[in-house]
């Protein structure tokens, strides 16, 4: 009957929480949720860098596009990767 008890009481000062620890692992989860979040945008700004080129070739290709808005997608395509470059010097 005494371990069973002393069992109850044990499992119940595992049970509480660190404060310390707590905190710990509240900023270690904003971390791992920022680093998601920024892997995010890094592939987005480099799908945009690879798919504004490829648009300007085939609309160019398809003679659908002037020169202007050719001249523009690419101009974007450079920018995004621009971005995504200093993104990375961070």
């Amino acid at each position: 009957m005494k371990s069973e008890h002393a069992g109850a009481r044990m499992s119940h000062h595992l049970r509480t929480e660190d404060p310390f620890f707590s905190t710990v692992t509240h900023h270690k989860k904003e971390e791992l949720k920022m680093q998601k979040v920024g892997t995010t945008i890094d592939l987005v700004l480099r799908t945009v860098a690879v798919g504004m080129p490829t648009a300007s070739i085939v609309l160019g290709i398809m003679n659908v596009a002037d020169l202007e808005t050719q001249v523009t997608l690419l101009g974007i395509g450079l920018f995004t990767l621009a971005l995504a470059s200093l993104r990375k010097a961070e």
